[in-house]
């Protein structure tokens, strides 16, 4: 049974999440975003965050970051990757290579031209690509034939909704 902050998050994959700032200040390094933030003091903690926090992109485990660290490093790194876990500030994802469970495959060239709104569906919640393929081949009717219906259509199109049904006095106009 983990022990320490390392041990605890060491098989997990962190993600910082995009609106999260970190700013030097006299006493360390505040992690701050629109919801608030916290502090760590340490003569030392802004150095070690602009290292650490570009690693913390889901893209490797906690003990793959750490490798060749030792122990007391390792502890700074599970315990502020346990401080952004319990206020919100980075997730545990999965690992990118494993697919996708259930849902349509999405095609790699789909999934490039549509790479921004995928990753704002991944910025809160797992699953990104199959809940953007289920939206992507959703069947959406869009009611109307003022600008408000013409801009609804659109903005459906341009993030990546597949069939887009609309009135034929819009269609033609």
């Amino acid at each position: 049974m983990p022990t320490t902050p390392y041990e605890e998050t060491a098989d997990t994959r962190p993600r910082v999440r995009r609106d999260v700032l970190f700013t030097e200040t006299p006493d360390g390094v505040i992690f701050h975003n629109a919801d608030g933030g916290f502090q760590v003091t340490s003569p030392s903690a802004y150095r070690f965050a602009t290292l650490l926090v570009p690693h913390l992109d889901g893209s490797r485990t906690v003990a793959e970051i750490c490798t060749g660290f030792k122990d007391p490093q390792k502890a700074m790194v599970g315990g502020l990757v346990k401080a952004l876990y319990a206020r919100g500030f980075a997730r545990s994802v999965p690992d990118p290579a494993a697919p996708d469970a259930g849902g349509t495959p999405l095609e790699p060239a789909v999934a490039d031209l549509f790479a921004e709104q995928i990753a704002y569906l991944d910025h809160y919640a797992d699953g990104a690509r199959r809940a953007f393929a289920a939206f992507r081949g959703t069947r959406v009717a869009v009611l109307g034939d003022g600008q408000t219906a013409r801009w609804a259509a659109l903005s459906l199109i341009r993030n990546g909704c597949a069939a887009v049904g609309v009135e034929a006095a819009l269609a033609e106009g």
